[in-house]
């Protein structure tokens, strides 16, 4: 014997009879693979961390940031990570550049990781770039060609919110990531450019 009653509405049918649900499910792409690398280019991206962890095999220490691609759409929500040395020499060039371009200044290297909490929410232009893998390296198990470390540059900062108010405007984000249009619909200054 059924729990329903044979002349009530099943909602879930109902919904999923839903003729824009099924225009949206032919529609739907193909998700990335697990593992997938972007594109190599130029994207617009938020900070959602970026702290002070130890280097690899626990050696030295490093900032890992984390971002989230907001343009061009079709990448939308996928993470971007970025490691930057904690050394002497021009790791800590670049390292003290790229917090200048996200507009943080650190006036010593005690104050990252309380200034670091200052990227959450920041939206940057940067450049993805895949190099060459080093000389020697196998190709892969299933015999495609080894690919070398992709990095990502940070460009320019195009807004700064600030930690505080990171929570309030994600929604905005949010919306016009999932609105239609072209990569237009979502203008970063109107969050307070810089």
């Amino acid at each position: 014997m059924s729990d329903q009653n044979e002349n009530e509405v099943d909602p879930a049918a109902s919904y999923l009879a839903d003729p824009a649900l099924e225009q949206a499910w032919g529609e739907a792409k193909e998700p990335p693979k697990r593992g997938d690398r972007l594109p190599d280019g130029k994207y617009t991206l938020v900070g959602e961390s970026a702290k002070v962890v130890p280097g690899k095999d626990n050696i030295g220490f490093k900032v890992a940031w984390r971002f989230r691609v907001l343009m061009p759409t079709d990448h939308s929500r996928r993470v971007v990570f970025k490691d930057s040395k904690i050394e002497a020499g021009d790791a800590l060039s670049y390292l003290k550049a790229e917090l200048r371009t996200c507009g943080i200044e650190i006036g010593t290297p005690r104050e990252l990781p309380t200034k670091l909490r200052e990227f959450r929410g920041r939206v940057v232009n940067c450049t993805l770039r895949t190099g060459s893998p080093r000389p020697g390296t196998p190709p892969n198990a299933d015999g495609t060609p080894a690919r070398g470390y992709q990095s990502c540059y940070i460009d320019a900062l195009v807004t700064a919110p600030g930690a505080t108010n990171y929570d309030e405007w994600l929604p905005s984000i949010e919306h016009a990531l999932h609105s239609e249009g072209d990569d237009t619909s979502f203008d970063p200054s109107s969050m307070g450019a810089v």
